[in-house]
């Protein structure tokens, strides 16, 4: 048998059960503090958290037919989540034309318009040119799917 004073350069420190419960317990309190902040951040950046249960997924034979069912979390709690989603996308995109404006001074959202002076029928007026509604849809198209790239 060895004993541990026989052995140079090994120390054998020991503490009360009371004092190893405190340190176990002071370190599972930072390892939880820390993961919550991790589950914060993940869900400011992706917009869902990541304790959102993942839909059920099952292989079924249903009228000789194979194939997959998948048990989701319902139409409502996705519209909720697509919404909070998008509310959080234009509130940024509210923020950035908001720097854009205070940096150019002047609004992205501002087109100007074509005029100029034109007689038609013998009557002088101001024709004024716009995009087009085509040209509106292409650029929202544009910017919505820019919202979820």
């Amino acid at each position: 048998s060895v004993d541990e004073e026989d052995i140079p350069g090994v120390t054998v420190a020991a503490c009360s059960a009371t004092q190893q419960r405190a340190a176990y317990t002071s370190r599972l309190v930072s390892l939880f503090d820390q993961l919550q902040e991790v589950k914060s951040l993940y869900a400011q950046k992706f917009g869902e958290s990541v304790d959102t249960p993942e839909p059920e997924r099952a292989f079924q034979v249903q009228d000789g037919v194979p194939g997959i069912v998948i048990n989701g979390c319902g139409a409502e709690d996705q519209q909720a989540a697509y919404t909070k989603r998008v509310d959080s996308l234009f509130a940024d995109l509210q923020v950035v034309k908001s720097l854009y404006a205070r940096k150019f001074g002047e609004s992205v959202d501002a087109s100007d318009p074509e005029e100029r002076s034109e007689e038609q029928d013998g009557v002088l007026g101001v024709a004024i040119n716009g995009c087009g509604a085509q040209q509106q849809r292409l650029a929202y198209t544009m910017r919505m799917n820019a919202l979820f790239e």
